[in-house]
């Protein structure tokens, strides 16, 4: 089969199939229960990096592409694909912590040790035990949290519940247990940081214990890294839809962007499957949407215009 005769294979059929499939297969997964509700949740993460790899790095493979974008660009969308998935990663598995405490009824106030030799960039996890109490008045907890010292000053507001309905418009929506959330803390500095409870409801919801986990990678680090990313998809862009193709690689970087932004803004690592669906599917229509628009209008404004002729080696080329 020739690289052509699969090609048209691939956007005839091939490709809904393969998606199908994967659908099925990850359904399947969840129902035989063969991994953790952290390990499913990243093997779903996995999937939605492929497949938005596949479709960007589809068009620019296109032989109408230019060679150097046939090069650079499935490189660039690889490289994302990586970024994203190291950030999530390192989000729900943090290493061990260098730093704990336990806020209690008797201490609602305590404090953490940012060593000297550190990054100024750590995890913040909070576990709360949802549920706890005999009389089940905790099952739904809310805290907010203050936060200061050399460099930060910040304010938390977490939930946790041993278990949740929601209502929609079409029904309720039952939610298991989240009784730990993750947060990322920037401008650490070396010395003390304290902790303390503002609000508690109910207030015998304690104890809650917190840790503090340096990234295998400096989030930051990876911000900007998916910011060259975005960045080297609109250059590429350019190209793709000089040539009258849809630059699909735009808003696959921003959809990448987008969701590490709200990953960072804190999931619950023991059940992380719900929030990172809201999070991949509420930010990928919204950046595919606008990535769809400026694509589209890159397309109109630098397709060759009607009647206009291409030079002999182009035309030779196929294009």
């Amino acid at each position: 089969m020739t690289r052509g005769e699969f090609s048209l294979i691939w956007h005839d059929w091939l490709r809904g199939v393969s998606l199908i499939g994967a659908l099925l297969l990850l359904v399947a997964i969840h129902f035989l229960h063969l991994f953790s509700a952290p390990d499913y949740a990243l093997l779903v993460v996995c999937v939605a990096l492929l497949g938005g790899l596949g479709m960007a790095a589809s068009v620019c493979l296109s032989s109408l592409s230019p060679l150097p974008v046939r090069v650079i660009a499935p490189l660039v969308a690889t490289a994302g694909a990586l970024l994203g998935f190291v950030g999530v990663f390192q989000t729900v598995y943090l290493p061990e912590p260098y730093a704990t405490t336990t806020l209690s009824t008797t201490a609602p106030a305590s404090t953490l040790v940012v060593p000297t030799d550190g990054l100024a960039e750590s995890y913040l996890r909070v576990q709360g035990r949802p549920g706890a109490s005999p009389s089940g008045k905790d099952k739904e907890v809310t805290v907010h949290l203050s936060i200061s010292g050399l460099g930060i000053e910040r304010k938390l507001s977490l939930e946790f519940f041993k278990s949740k309905t929601t209502s929609g418009a079409k029904g309720n929506t039952s939610l298991g247990l989240r009784d730990a959330d993750t947060v990322l803390l920037e401008g650490l500095q070396p010395g003390v940081l304290e902790v303390a409870i503002t609000e508690l409801k109910p207030e015998t919801a304690l104890p809650m214990e917190m840790s503090l986990h340096w990234p295998l990678l400096p989030p930051s680090m990876i911000r900007m890294a998916l910011f060259g990313v975005l960045a080297m998809a609109f250059l590429l862009s350019l190209f793709v839809a000089r040539r009258n193709q849809f630059p699909m690689l735009l808003p696959y970087a921003l959809v990448l962007v987008t969701t590490y932004w709200f990953v960072g803004q804190g999931i619950p690592p023991r059940q992380p499957l719900l929030p990172l669906l809201g999070i991949i599917l509420g930010s990928g229509i919204a950046s595919s949407g606008v990535g769809y628009g400026l694509g589209k209008g890159m397309q109109l404004l630098l397709r060759p215009r009607r009647g206009e002729e291409l030079a002999p080696g182009r035309a030779a080329a196929g294009e």
